[in-house]
């Protein structure tokens, strides 16, 4: 899994069988908000800009929210992104 930081640099990190998508980040000291961890406080939100993230991940969610592939990062499996960045990061074309 790859990590997009706002200013562009790309980090490799390694999940955990088993590992969230916030659990990854934590452990490699990214900041990410976060609080509950059950996907209920929506302080997580995140955004994939490779692979697909679950159904799960993207319950209550607005629609533009997840069809732009925002999605929950401490119920999200992390074998399921392959390359993710902090919400409102832009793709370069």
């Amino acid at each position: 899994m790859h990590y997009l930081s706002r200013s562009g640099e790309s980090i490799t990190l390694t999940p955990q069988p088993g590992d969230t998508v916030l659990d990854v980040l934590l452990r490699h000291k990214i900041p990410v908000g976060y609080s509950c961890r059950k996907g209920e406080c929506l302080s997580c939100i995140i955004q994939c800009l490779e692979g697909s993230p679950t159904t799960v991940s993207q319950e209550g969610l607005t629609f533009r929210m997840k069809s732009q592939n925002h999605f929950k990062a401490c119920i999200c499996p992390a074998d399921q992104v392959q390359i993710i960045a902090p919400s409102g990061t832009k793709q370069s074309p």
